[in-house]
């Protein structure tokens, strides 16, 4: 939720919302969960916390008298969604422990192909893809905290772009003499 990604540091307004961005939102979830853990003392209360809220989980644990997750789950007090979402993040949780035990082949290296570059302020990604001949969709793709489609005012941003466009990137945001004459002409 947006308050709570805000007390974890991310940023979620008309312009930008963090939640979208993987590494921002893995570490702030990260954080949210080991405070949750230290809340309830408890890993299943503290997951179904972060799913249906803590305070749920507290009114449960209170109009129950029990602090036991699996005996809050025969319970009408915590939703079938998040009585079903704890035994799936332990499920997930084993397998990555040991996924060839499971039939999954973790392998290779961490594989990024992309890069970062600084625009300005208010750079629209329509007018950038077209200008530097990017598909939209996967301009939008790698940089999906940009609700709007455009970088927020005020500072420059860091968007991300394909490895190896970086200079159709910049040439593309470089001032066009012919517009700062054309601005020189209707402003004397």
């Amino acid at each position: 939720m947006a308050p709570t990604a805000r007390g974890y540091g991310l940023r979620v307004d008309r312009w930008v919302d963090e939640r979208l961005d993987p590494e921002k939102s893995t570490v702030a979830a990260a954080a949210y969960l080991r405070d949750l853990y230290r809340q309830f003392g408890s890993w299943e209360l503290a997951h179904a916390a972060y799913n249906a809220g803590e305070g749920k989980v507290i009114r449960a644990i209170r109009v129950t008298g029990s602090s036991n997750f699996w005996n809050l789950t025969r319970t009408k007090y915590l939703r079938r969604e998040t009585r079903e979402y704890v035994p799936a993040i332990h499920a997930a949780t084993l397998i990555g422990r040991d996924p060839d035990q499971y039939g999954f082949t973790v392998g290779g290296d961490p594989w990024d192909d992309t890069e970062r570059v600084s625009v300005p302020p208010l750079t629209d990604l329509r007018r950038l893809a077209r200008d530097a001949g990017l598909s939209l969709g996967m301009l939008r793709g790698l940089n999906p905290t940009l609700v709007r489609g455009m970088t927020p005012p005020g500072t420059p941003w860091e968007i991300r772009i394909p490895r190896g466009t970086r200079e159709g990137v910049l040439a593309s945001l470089a001032p066009r003499p012919w517009i700062a004459r054309a601005d020189a002409l209707r402003h004397p």
